[in-house]
């Protein structure tokens, strides 16, 4: 009797199936690899957002005179010197920032909220207070959400004189001129 070289029916079925295995457990590892992936970027996003949210913010706040906001709480106005003004909006899960001088839009600028969040303005309490504060707070709770936290930038109101007009500036350029001969 000859005998035959080669696989079982049995033997080939055992080795599909444990490649499928593998081939299923390949796919998963490459899904959540790619899905975590995406939620860094996200994240990453996000903060760089928030960065230069709390960067403007702070800068606004530090050269106003006074903060103003509307009745809803959803439109403040930063008044500077020199007819200048900041006007930040609330807008679905945006924050809109234009600067103006001279009633002359200069510049506009768009900050992305995190989804399902929004901004709130913490004027000075009590009124005498110079801290002013920016908080970007969670508006809905979801299932499968984490918890999330509230984001909270502070600022000292009129820290930065800048936009202030001097009432000295006449003698500031001679005593800077008597600095530089001697």
């Amino acid at each position: 009797m000859k005998r035959r070289h080669g696989y079982t029916l049995i033997e080939m079925m055992v080795v599909l199936a444990v490649g499928s295995v593998l081939s299923g457990v390949a796919v998963a590892l490459i899904v959540a690899l790619l899905r975590s992936e995406s939620g860094a970027r996200d994240h990453i996003h996000q903060s760089a957002v928030q960065s230069r949210l709390a960067d403007q913010f702070r800068r606004d706040v530090h050269a106003a005179d006074a903060i103003d906001a509307d009745e809803s709480g959803l439109v403040w106005t930063f008044t500077l010197g020199r007819g200048r003004t900041v006007t930040y909006r609330i807008e679905a899960n945006r924050l809109e920032r234009s600067e103006t001088a001279e009633k002359d839009t200069q510049r506009q600028e768009t900050y992305a909220l995190p989804p399902d969040h929004t901004a709130r303005l913490d004027m000075p309490e009590p009124a005498d207070s110079p801290i002013v504060g920016l908080s970007i707070i969670p508006t809905a709770k979801t299932l499968d959400a984490k918890p999330r936290a509230t984001v909270r930038f502070e600022a000292l109101l009129a820290a930065d004189h800048r936009y202030e007009i001097s009432t000295d500036a006449g003698n500031d350029e001679e005593t800077a001129e008597e600095g530089t001969d001697g």
